[in-house]
């Protein structure tokens, strides 16, 4: 295995976070697992040391790509893939009871391309705002030629890519650009690492070349499907966001109307005592008060019952037609 790799076995996974880099020093090169079941995680950090690598794996842990599997063993065109998990479930979105979940939908933008769905639930974040870095790309070009490393180069290109309509051709030769400035990187600590005597590393690294001329050979279809990915993720993105200002919205109005049904009940029990120690005339017309506070009381529950309905309808309504744009949308894909 190495960084990025996960294994599968029915509802188990292990995943391989660490070492980030390969040190001459052995005791420089921490193993971090991840080691997962169902919904349980485990993280086993070994040696880790130090700040930074601790904050490198909180950021991969957080920022997982849509399958985050890797290149491994096994024949498969272009190169050797890792099974991948697929991203559905993982959104937010409420979908009616017993609907069965269908292909998800990085499946469904590559269809029968097995080798494109493996490489690309490798470098697809579910959640792109989150997980690409905000540096601008010539930054990150930077870094990556000190270091070696133009993982987050790539994913930053492959982003902006999407988002520059018009400008497709571009858009592909300056990923093609930047992928083969991470060959020639790779080729040389390839070099390196056999030279050092480190053929496992030297093996592994070899693996990414490979990953990297097949992301060139196909630059044009990896930016088709990105970009049809990224753009739906975007939009539910931003309806999760406004979801979740309703529902903080709805819990806002549930908590005052409580605080007001205590308020009232503590109003009714205090005259309910002071009652008690009026003369009976002064009790009549106290009744007579009460009498009157409870019904405009129970008007604006009313009023209030209706406005929490009015609520929910508009809720089930927005939600009805966001629905209904995720399926057209859907239909739209098939047809493409």
């Amino acid at each position: 295995m190495e960084k990025g790799d996960t294994l599968y076995a029915d509802n188990r996974s292990i995943s391989l976070f660490c070492p980030l880099t390969i040190c001459s020093d052995w005791n420089q090169n921490p193993v971090v697992l991840q080691l997962s079941y169902r919904e349980v995680d485990f993280l086993f950090t070994g040696d880790l040391k130090g700040s930074t690598e601790r904050g490198d794996v909180v950021h991969s842990l957080s920022t997982k790509p849509v399958g985050y599997g890797g290149w491994g063993s096994g024949a498969a065109a272009h190169g050797v893939l890792h099974s991948t998990i697929p991203e559905e479930g993982r959104s937010m979105k409420r979908e009616p009871e017993g609907k069965k979940p269908g292909k998800s939908l990085l499946q469904e933008l590559c269809g029968a391309d097995e080798a494109l769905y493996a490489l690309l639930s490798s470098y697809l974040y579910y959640s792109p705002l989150a997980a690409i870095p905000k540096k601008d790309l010539d930054s990150l070009l930077v870094e990556a030629e000190r270091t070696g490393d133009y993982r987050q180069a790539i994913d930053k290109a492959i982003f902006e890519a999407t988002q520059k309509s018009g400008q497709r051709e571009q858009s592909i030769e300056a990923m093609r650009r930047i992928v083969s400035q991470a060959i020639h990187a790779a080729e040389q600590a390839r070099e390196k690492l056999e030279k050092d005597g480190v053929s496992e590393h030297a093996a592994s690294m070899g693996r990414k070349i490979e990953e990297y001329r097949f992301m060139i050979e196909r630059a044009a279809d990896i930016l088709t499907v990105a970009s049809g990915f990224y753009e739906e993720r975007l939009i539910e993105s931003e309806e999760n966001i406004r979801e979740e200002a309703r529902d903080d919205e709805r819990r806002k109005t549930e908590r005052n109307e409580e605080v007001v049904r205590e308020r009232e009940a503590r109003e009714r029990t205090a005259r309910k005592q002071e009652r008690k120690r009026m003369g009976r005339r002064e009790r009549r017309e106290a009744k007579r008060q009460a009498q009157i506070d409870d019904a405009a009381a129970e008007e604006r529950r009313k009023s209030r019952e209706e406005k929490r309905s009015q609520m929910e309808r508009e809720e089930e309504r927005i939600e009805e037609e966001e629905r209904a744009s995720r399926e057209a949308r859907k239909k739209d894909r098939e047809r493409n």
